[in-house]
């Protein structure tokens, strides 16, 4: 009772506190330069950066690049606002955009949702500025600072030089250079003028849609979807570059690379075998019942393992989703098996269905861990010899034995995205002719 009666109160305070407002008093439509501060501890002078690498014999962190920008677009529908945020081709729509005042200290507040990858962004707006925060509900203390300022349309705030040379084309590159884990990685860059664009493919998937700048010597790229924030800068010698990437919160990471027209990976085919244990599983699906692999019985199965959280998973998600669309009379199973951040097994099954409702999958969607931790996720999906990369998708004949393995995705962010489209249909086309 004691816990009801601090609900009603929460609930009145909310509601005679805040009052919904008319947005385009406030919200202009229009272009907005978003910043997310990666790190927004003070930095330490040169002088006594120097004085702390000596004392500690640890590697200089000082670096002048912690603020990572996007450009969103404000735009309204029958009064209504909504937001799309801009990465080099790509346009995120966001409809749960909310502006309301609160009456105790007369701020508006805009709150942005983010419904497919569970963060928002909530931010005190003032005179054409939003200042707050992006929080990532499934991560724990997980809030990065933001501010946005109407009106501003340069990505990269810094100084136009000529560049020195044009970077377009394809790099070979190795990330995290410094570190006993290094990887792989094909760098695939447009340079019109000052303006680059591009990604970098990898063994387990691709950074999407980067946007950014040649600065003389100097590049900078940047891409921010509601499930991560990437930031690259660095510069170039000749055919040359090194430069430092950051994701959100994350420790940064030295990365390195030449330029490399032919520059390729590891065949996604070629980075998964099976383990030779029969495919079986057993698992809640998004309603809460539990499913096993005998309740899927047509000619074809793709399990996709990946996670609500994943933006490579987005991608192929959405692919799948318009080949089934496309090819209704194909007797195919699709089951996606989620890994997920929430160890909470209530939130998980919560994400899951949502995930399922906002991309309009006409698959089903099972929770096969509350962890994303690889070496734990692997040990529920025995039939393959690890969980390398989000996502994976393994398909199954009839027989439910496996056909092949196919390892993170080349997203339509890169060149390969068509050839990968193209496989995957004349591979099962095949496997399906040859059970007629």
């Amino acid at each position: 009772m004691k816990n009801i009666f601090v609900l009603a109160a929460i609930i009145f305070i909310f509601q005679y506190c805040i009052e919904p407002k008319n947005p385009h008093l406030s919200l202009a439509p229009g272009i907005w330069r978003g910043v997310l501060q990666l790190n927004p501890e003070p930095k330490l002078s040169l002088k006594d950066e120097i004085e702390r690498y000596e004392r500690e014999k640890s590697r200089p962190i000082n670096d002048i690049e912690s603020d990572l920008p996007f450009l969103f677009e404000v735009k309204y529908k029958n009064e209504k606002p909504y937001i799309e945020i801009i990465n080099a081709e790509e346009r995120i729509k966001l409809e749960d955009v909310r502006v309301a005042r609160n009456r105790s200290t007369a701020e508006d507040t805009v709150f942005i949702d983010f419904p497919i990858y569970d963060s928002h962004i909530r931010a005190i707006l003032k005179e054409g500025i939003l200042q707050g925060d992006w929080t990532v509900r499934s991560k724990i203390n997980y809030s990065i600072p933001f501010t946005a300022k109407f009106g501003k349309d340069q990505r990269f705030d810094v100084l136009t030089k000529v560049p020195i040379m044009d970077m377009t084309g394809n790099w070979a590159c190795i990330f995290d250079a410094d570190t006993k884990n290094p990887y792989p990685a094909v760098g695939e860059l447009k340079q019109s003028g000052n303006l680059l664009k591009g990604t970098f493919r990898t063994e387990s998937g691709d950074y999407r849609y980067l946007d950014g700048t040649v600065n003389g010597n100097k590049f900078y790229l940047s891409c921010f979807d509601g499930a991560h924030a990437f930031l690259f800068y660095g510069k170039v010698t000749g055919d040359s570059l090194i430069g430092t990437f950051k994701s959100g919160k994350s420790i940064p990471s030295y990365f390195e690379g030449v330029k490399k027209e032919d520059a390729a990976l590891t065949e996604a085919d070629k980075l998964n075998k099976s383990t030779n244990i029969p495919v079986s599983f057993s698992f809640l699906d998004h309603n809460g019942n539990t499913k096993t692999l005998t309740d899927y019985t047509k000619d074809i199965k793709i399990i996709q393992i990946m996670g609500t959280w994943c933006p490579n998973c987005y991608d192929e998600t959405k692919f799948i989703t318009s080949y089934l669309n496309a090819h209704p009379d194909q007797k195919i199973d699709v089951i996606a098996l989620a890994c997920e951040r929430y160890r909470d097994t209530l939130k998980s099954l919560a994400s899951i269905k949502n995930y399922k409702n906002k991309m309009n999958m006409p698959y089903d969607i099972l929770l096969a861990s509350t962890s994303t931790e690889k070496a734990e996720t692997s040990k529920q999906i025995p039939f393959i010899d690890t969980i390398s990369s989000y996502p994976t998708m393994i398909v199954l004949d009839k027989e439910n034995k496996i056909q092949f393995i196919h390892t993170g995705i080349d997203g339509p962010a890169t060149s390969k995205y068509k050839e990968f489209v193209k496989d995957f249909e004349e591979r099962i086309t095949k496997i399906l002719k040859s059970k007629i």
